[in-house]
């Protein structure tokens, strides 16, 4: 079952411009980095945007939608005729497909991996109530889980 929207992929060839535009110049708070090959900047209301390199140049921006189950998903994506571009593929952060809608347009199938799924549902549910040592103990799984937190939204909300 599809579940959210995960984030929208922006794909660039420089990856140093489109951080400095993304941050600087739209003011967006950059939450991950991997590597110089993908980054991520949350909005005020905690969408994602993500930066690729590795997007072929012939692929324009690309949705992707957060799954429960990205097996069981694909499977009743492919018994209703949905073309699969990609395959699954799992990078031990996230598991992910590409799939293709009727005008030709990718969509990226995505699954957070449990533990860092996990680790960022306790930071949002924590957020103003949890104690000091309870928001330190969930920001250490969450780190451990992924180099960069990503901001929750509701610290977007709470303006920090």
């Amino acid at each position: 079952m599809i579940t959210k929207i995960a984030f929208v992929s922006h794909p660039t060839r420089d990856m140093a411009k489109s951080r400095k535009f993304f941050g600087d110049v739209l003011g967006l708070k950059q939450t991950a980095a991997y590597e110089d090959k993908w980054c991520e900047f949350d909005t005020p209301d905690g969408k994602t945007i993500a930066l690729d390199t590795f997007t072929p140049k012939d692929k324009g921006p690309y949705l992707a939608l957060e799954t429960d189950n990205i097996e069981k998903e694909l499977a009743r994506l492919r018994k209703k005729g949905v073309p699969v571009v990609m395959d699954l593929m799992d990078n031990k952060v996230c598991k992910m497909a590409m799939i293709q809608d009727p005008n030709g347009h990718g969509i990226m199938i995505h699954q957070m991996e449990a533990g860092r799924l996990k680790a960022l549902n306790e930071k949002r549910a924590g957020g103003a109530k949890a104690t000091p040592k309870a928001r330190a103990k969930a920001k250490a799984r969450s780190s451990a889980a992924r180099p960069t937190a990503k901001k929750t939204a509701a610290k977007a909300r709470r303006g920090r």
